[in-house]
C-alpha cells in the first residue's frame, strides 16, 4: 500500500508540473500574441495619421494580409480587432507594471522599462 500512495504522489506531482508548465507556456504566448497585435495596430494607427486615412485602409489591409499570409486564420485585421488590441493593452498595464515591479532587474531598469510602458500608452493615446 505505501508503494503505492508514492507512486500517487508521484504521479500527481508530474501531472502537476505538466500543468504549470502548460500554464505557462500559454501566459508566455498570449502576453506575445498581444505584444504583437499591439504593435500591429500601432504601425496602422500611425500610418492612418500620417497619411490621412480613413478607417476603411484597415480592411483593405485586412484582405491583402489575407492574401499573402495564404489565408491563415485570424490573420486578417478589422478596425473591431484593432480596438479591442487597444483596449487589452490598456487592461494589461498595471500587470505589466506589476511584472516589471516584481522582476529581477534593477531599480533603474525597472523605472526605464515602466518609463517606456507609459510613453507607448501615451503614443497611442491610452
Amino acid at each position: 500500500m505505501k508503494k503505492l500512495t508514492a507512486y500517487n504522489n508521484l504521479f500527481q506531482e508530474i501531472i502537476e508540473t505538466i500543468n504549470s508548465s502548460r500554464y505557462k507556456a500559454y501566459k508566455s504566448l498570449n502576453r506575445f500574441h498581444i505584444g504583437q497585435n499591439f504593435e500591429i495596430g500601432r504601425i496602422i494607427v500611425k500610418s492612418q495619421q500620417k497619411n490621412e486615412w480613413g478607417e476603411s485602409i484597415v480592411d483593405t489591409l485586412s484582405k491583402d494580409i489575407n492574401k499573402q499570409i495564404d489565408g491563415v486564420k485570424g490573420a486578417g485585421i478589422d478596425s473591431k480587432v484593432i480596438e479591442n488590441i487597444f483596449k487589452k493593452y490598456k487592461k494589461l498595464i498595471p500587470e505589466w507594471s506589476k511584472f516589471i515591479e516584481d522582476s529581477f532587474l534593477s531599480d533603474s531598469m525597472k523605472e526605464e522599462y515602466k518609463s517606456l510602458l507609459k510613453h507607448k500608452a501615451t503614443q497611442i493615446e491610452l
